[in-house]
C-alpha cells in the first residue's frame, strides 16, 4: 500500500480523486519547505496514533447518527404537530 501512495506523489500512476488533494499538499510542502525529513512509519507500528485515528472515526460515526436521528425526530414531529 505504502508504495502505491508513493508512486501517486511521484506521479507515476493515475492518482484517485479523494487523494489528489492530499498529494498536491504533499508535494507544496516538499518543494516549498526545506527543512523537513520525510520518514515512513506504519499505522501497525505506531499504535498510539492508530488507535487515535480509529476513536476518531468511530467518534464521527457516532456522532453523524446522533445528528441524523435528531433530525428524523425532529421531522416525525413537524408532521405530528
Amino acid at each position: 500500500m505504502e508504495e502505491l501512495y508513493k508512486d501517486y506523489v511521484l506521479d507515476r500512476g493515475a492518482t484517485p480523486w479523494n487523494v489528489v488533494p492530499i498529494i498536491e499538499d504533499i508535494k507544496w510542502t516538499a518543494t516549498n519547505i526545506d527543512c523537513i525529513d520525510w520518514k515512513h512509519i506504519d499505522r501497525e507500528a505506531n499504535f498510539v496514533a492508530d488507535s487515535f485515528a480509529c476513536q476518531a472515526f468511530l467518534l464521527l460515526i457516532v456522532i453523524f447518527g446522533i445528528i441524523v436521528f435528531l433530525h428524523l425526530l425532529f421531522m416525525l414531529f413537524s408532521l405530528i404537530m
